[in-house]
């Protein structure tokens, strides 16, 4: 509690009553019970929770909810987003989507990742670095350039939950796995073929228990993810968009 309302550098002395400190038990031998303690302390500095596979993601919790439920991969989401770069604000705007999706709504991956640590009505600020803000392209609707570290200030309205695959009969997983198949194959037609084999792999874990099925989208989804490799090393060369067998 006393470290949370100092500033770097600041020296102080606490003064913790039993209560705050080990209470009516003590800590033998050295803390007899009920003691009034006194710390010296100075702040040299502090850090968020790192998120992300490298820790390219920093968030410092502004708000904590009393919830504890968190949005899942996939989740419709209800959230307040306010970026900024270097002091100045470019974006401020409510958004509603589906985690996964975001980008379809200008939403950086950064956001989408930190979305999932959250609860209702939680506010935290996020320092994300260029690998999961808007890389070495930047962003010029936001005027944001190349290899730029952005902070967002978040706060998570409210959200439901993708439905997990072990929960749905062999019917209701069909059906949700059509409709996955059927974003990612329109992702794949717009040239998205990241997003559209992120889907295309959530189609298969839905289709688990529909055997029958599962076997023809695996040998189909093996075909994806070689014609994407291919794609990858082609880069920047413009090429005739492949046509997969089951679109």
């Amino acid at each position: 509690i006393g470290v949370a309302s100092m500033k770097k550098n600041e020296k102080c002395v606490l003064t913790c009553a039993p209560k705050y400190a080990y209470g009516a038990a003590g800590s033998p031998p050295n803390i007899p019970p009920d003691s009034t303690l006194k710390f010296e302390l100075e702040l040299l500095g502090w850090s968020g929770q790192m998120l992300g596979d490298d820790g390219g993601i920093e968030r410092f919790i502004i708000k904590r909810s009393e919830k504890k439920k968190t949005p899942n991969d996939g989740a419709h989401v209800k959230a307040h987003i306010t970026g900024t770069f270097e002091g100045r604000t470019f974006d401020d705007r409510d958004v509603e989507f589906n985690i996964g999706e975001g980008e379809d709504n200008n939403i950086i991956s950064g956001i989408e990742i930190a979305l999932e640590k959250m609860s209702i009505l939680e506010t935290s600020r996020l320092v994300i670095k260029p690998k999961y803000a808007f890389g070495a392209d930047g962003n010029e609707q936001f005027n944001i350039p190349k290899d730029a570290v952005v902070e967002y200030l978040v706060t998570l309205i409210e959200f439901e939950k993708e439905v997990e695959a072990w929960k749905l009969d062999a019917t209701e997983s069909l059906t949700k796995a059509k409709e996955l198949k059927e974003k990612g194959t329109n992702y794949f037609k717009d040239g998205k073929f990241k997003m559209a084999l992120k889907f295309y792999g959530k189609c298969m874990n839905f289709l688990s228990n529909c055997g029958k099925y599962l076997l023809w989208f695996h040998l189909n989804f093996l075909t994806l993810t070689n014609i994407l490799n291919m794609q990858t090393r082609r880069s920047k060369a413009k090429q005739e968009q492949p046509k997969l067998p089951f679109i």
